[in-house]
C-alpha cells in the first residue's frame, strides 16, 4: 500500500460517485477493548485503541466479486461523542499479502472527528474483491461513556465502503469494566453457645472458628484482567495495556450483622484458625454493634475476618447473612458498590431455647404490676439468661436470672429483673420493654410468659 500525504483535519475532496458494487456488503471483524472505568475517568476520557497489539485488528473484508473501484470512499465512524485523537492508518491485503498499488488519503473528518473518511486510489482495478483492509491502533478522547461504574453493552464502530455496502457495517468494539471486584471466598457458618459461661458468650469450635474467636468470611478484592461479561476480554488502562492496580492501592471494607458482644475484629491473611486476640501482621477493625469496618485492606490479598467476643455479653444471633460492602482506599480504582452476601453467612444459638416472652413487659401502672414467670420441662438443670430491649431504643440490656433445676417453675418481680440485668429500669408503661429468655442446659425444656397482676390481685398470664 501506498499512502499519499493526508489532508488536514476537516479537508474534503471530491466524492467519485460510482456504481455497479452498491448492492454488496463486507464484512467486519473486531475485538472487544474493555478499559478499566475509573482509569478511564482519571485519564479524562483518553484511550488508547491497541488494535494489533493488546488486542486483535479490526478487520473489514470486501465482498467477493468486483471489489472497491478506483477512488472508493471509505468511512469509519466512532460511538456518539467519541473523538480521534489519532487516526488508523489502513493496510489492504490483497490474496495475503501488502497491496502496495493502493494510496490512502484522509480527504473528510479525521483527528479532533467523530469519523474519518479515507479515500483508496491508484492501482488499475481499486481494491479486488475478498481483500482484507486492516486498521491498526489509533487513539480517541470523549470516551466518557466508559467511565461509569454502571455495566452496558459494547459500543460500536461502524465501518462502510461508500460504494460498495447498502449502509455501515456496525461492530461492537468498546465495554468498560470495574477494574477490581470482591469476592467471598469462605463464609462464616456457625453457632453461639449457650452452654457456655456464661452462656451464649462463646463459639461452637467448627473448622476455623474456636470458641473464643468466629469466622465471619474469607474475602478479597480481585484485579480485574478479563472481563467476564464481555466474553472475558482483556481489561486494559486507557494506555492500551493490561489492567494493573499499583500494589499500594488499598481498599475500605465494612461488614454489616449483629455484633452485639463483640469485642474486637481483624483481617488478617487466611491461614487455619481464627485467634483469641488480633493476630500479627492483620487489620485492626472498629467494631459497632452493627458492624465491623476496616481501612488500608491491600488488594489482590485473601484477608480473614474474625470476631472476638468479650466473654461476658450476650452474644446476638443472626438470621440474614452478613453483608459486606467495598469502597476504594487509596486506590482510584472503581468497585461494584453492590453489597456482597453469602446464603447462611451468620451466627445461630445452640445448646439451649430462646423465646420471646413479651413485647410489652412493664413495672407497676395504674395499679397494675408485671410479674415473669418461668419453666423448665426438662430433666437437666438451666441456667435462665434474660435479655430486654427498652422500647426507648439503646442496646439490649441481658442479665444472669441464675439456674433451675428440671421439672420446676420461678417467678421473678420486676425488682428482681432489675436487680439482676444491668441498665434495666422499668417503673411504669412509659418505661416498657421486649423480652426474651434463654434457656441452657443439657435436657432442658425451658419456657416463660408474663404474668399481669390486676389491683384487686387477679393473675392473668398475657403471653
Amino acid at each position: 500500500m501506498r499512502r499519499s500525504n493526508v489532508l488536514g483535519v476537516g479537508a474534503t475532496a471530491l466524492l467519485i460517485a460510482l456504481s455497479g458494487s452498491g448492492a454488496l456488503a463486507g464484512t467486519v471483524t473486531a475485538p472487544i477493548v474493555d478499559y478499566n472505568a475509573a482509569q478511564v475517568l482519571a485519564a479524562g476520557g483518553v484511550v488508547t485503541v491497541p488494535l494489533g497489539s493488546t488486542v486483535a485488528n479490526a478487520v473489514y473484508t470486501v465482498s467477493p466479486g468486483p471489489g472497491l473501484p478506483q477512488f472508493s470512499n471509505f468511512v469509519v465512524t466512532l460511538p456518539s461523542g467519541f473523538l480521534f485523537q489519532s487516526l488508523p492508518t489502513p493496510t489492504i491485503f490483497t490474496a495475503g499479502a501488502p497491496d502496495n498499488d493502493v494510496v490512502v488519503d484522509v480527504i473528510a473528518g479525521g483527528i479532533g472527528a467523530n469519523s474519518v473518511t479515507f479515500q483508496f486510489s491508484a492501482g488499475a482495478f481499486g481494491v479486488p474483491g475478498s481483500s482484507t483492509i486492516v486498521f491498526p491502533a489509533f487513539s480517541v478522547s470523549g470516551a466518557t461513556a466508559l467511565e461509569s461504574r454502571y455495566g452496558g453493552d459494547p459500543l460500536p464502530m461502524s465501518f462502510e465502503a461508500l460504494n460498495h455496502d447498502a449502509a455501515p457495517v456496525s461492530v461492537p468494539v468498546f465495554a468498560h469494566a470495574l477494574g477490581s471486584v470482591p469476592e467471598i471466598v469462605t463464609p462464616g457458618i456457625g453457632a453461639i453457645d449457650l452452654t457456655s459461661s456464661p452462656p451464649g458468650t462463646a463459639f461452637i469450635a467448627d473448622g476455623d472458628t474456636v470458641a473464643g474467636s468466629g469466622l465471619v468470611a474469607v474475602f478479597t478484592v480481585k484485579t480485574e484482567h478479563t472481563d467476564p461479561l464481555n466474553g472475558n476480554a482483556p481489561v486494559l488502562g486507557p494506555t492500551g495495556l493490561v489492567n494493573s492496580l499499583d500494589p499500594a492501592d488499598t481498599v475500605n471494607v465494612t461488614v454489616a450483622g449483629n455484633f452485639t458482644g463483640i469485642a474486637a475484629a481483624y483481617a488478617g491473611p487466611a491461614a487455619g484458625a481464627c485467634a483469641t486476640g488480633v493476630a500479627a501482621g492483620a487489620f485492626t477493625g472498629t467494631v459497632g454493634s452493627g458492624s465491623l469496618s476496616f481501612t488500608g485492606v491491600p488488594l489482590d490479598t485473601p484477608l480473614q475476618i474474625c470476631m472476638i467476643p468479650d466473654g461476658t455479653t450476650l452474644l446476638q444471633p443472626g438470621t440474614t447473612p452478613y453483608v459486606v460492602t467495598y469502597g476504594a482506599g487509596s486506590s482510584t480504582d472503581f468497585f461494584t458498590g453492590l453489597p456482597q452476601s453469602t446464603p447462611y453467612n451468620f451466627y445461630t444459638y445452640t445448646g439451649g431455647t430462646v423465646q420471646a416472652v413479651s413485647s410489652f413487659f412493664t413495672g407497676a401502672d395504674a395499679g397494675y404490676a408485671s410479674l415473669l414467670r418461668v419453666n423448665n420441662a426438662g430433666t437437666g438443670t438451666a441456667q435462665l439468661v434474660a435479655e430486654f430491649q427498652p422500647w426507648s431504643a439503646g442496646p439490649t440490656l441481658v442479665g444472669d436470672l441464675g439456674s433451675l433445676e428440671g421439672k420446676s417453675g420461678a417467678i421473678f418481680s420486676v425488682a428482681q429483673l432489675e436487680a439482676a440485668v444491668p441498665g434495666l429500669s422499668l417503673a411504669n408503661s412509659g418505661q416498657r420493654a421486649t423480652l426474651t429468655i434463654i434457656g441452657s442446659g443439657a435436657n432442658t425444656n425451658v419456657n416463660a410468659s408474663s404474668i399481669l397482676v390486676s389491683p384487686g390481685g387477679a393473675i392473668n398470664n398475657v403471653d
